[in-house]
């Protein structure tokens, strides 16, 4: 039975033509501050007063609203009262609702109002009046112009100056003799083991990087060995030294032990052979 009057009630709630709500609020007499607490009510008045579904309070936005009661006014009428601490957070003039409020069946009870306010920011006036800045467009004063000029004559002649300064010369002595660098070569003791084997290579290429640094002004020290044959004069003997030493130092290869005399003797034909020591 209780089912069946539940029914009945929700369909006459939907049937019956909504009635309007009153929404009104009580502001402080200084005027509405951001942030600063109201009192927000929704009165409803509906005859037999239905179970009312909680207000959707996203239709008082931007107030921010709590609920604080809901009460049956003692008047004949039998207003039905909702009441809320509000703030509002925005500022300027607002509009708030109109609100629609629900029976929990979801019809529509009734519709309010809208309420008008005028919100100011708690962030006191200034002293005195806003200076605004100048507009960045205004051409400059004859004065900022004239030192605009200087500085552009004085970064030229520092610049001219820089780039026509005379270069102080390198002292260079004497290259030292190429049968240095083929007498250490002929000095290096043939590689008896596996651990001596890139050790001896090692410092042959390093000493035909040396010979390149001193004879052609290379930086050898700093040039792979495809840099240095495209360098170096007499590539075909300089490639088959590197590509042997290269070999065991980077590809891991195990020569014969004849091959290391061979390519120490390719070193050295190479620094002999170079015609800037000949010349």
């Amino acid at each position: 039975m209780t089912r069946v009057a539940a029914l009945v009630s929700a369909a006459l709630l939907g049937w019956l033509p909504a009635q309007q709500a009153e929404l009104r609020a009580t502001l402080p007499a200084a005027g509405l501050v951001w942030g600063e607490p109201f009192e927000l009510q929704v009165g409803v008045r509906w005859p037999g007063q239905p179970e009312l579904a909680p207000l959707e309070l996203r239709q008082l936005a931007p107030l921010q609203v709590e609920l604080l009661g809901d009460e049956a006014a003692a008047a004949a009428n039998g207003e039905r009262v909702l009441r809320y601490r509000a703030r509002a957070l925005a500022i300027g003039d607002l509009t708030i609702g109109p609100v629609v409020v629900r029976a929990v069946s979801g019809a529509v009870v009734a519709t309010s109002n809208a309420l008008q306010m005028s919100v100011r920011s708690a962030l006191p006036e200034p002293a005195g009046a806003i200076e605004w800045p100048g507009d960045v467009r205004e051409p400059q004063s004859g004065g900022e112009r004239q030192l605009v000029v200087v500085l552009v004559v004085v970064g030229g002649c520092v610049g001219l100056w820089w780039w026509r300064r005379p270069r102080r010369a390198v002292a260079t002595g004497p290259l030292p003799p190429a049968e240095d660098l083929s007498a250490r070569l002929l000095a290096l003791p043939l590689p008896a083991d596996a651990a001596a084997l890139g050790v001896f290579y090692r410092e042959i290429k390093a000493l035909l990087r040396a010979h390149a640094s001193q004879r052609h002004q290379v930086r050898a020290d700093m040039a792979t060995s495809e840099e240095l044959l495209h360098k170096l004069p007499r590539r075909e003997l300089l490639a088959r030294c590197l590509g042997a030493c290269d070999g065991v130092l980077f590809a891991a290869r195990q020569p014969a032990s004849d091959a290391h005399g061979a390519v120490r003797a390719l070193a050295v034909e190479w620094i002999r052979g170079d015609p800037s020591v000949s010349a």
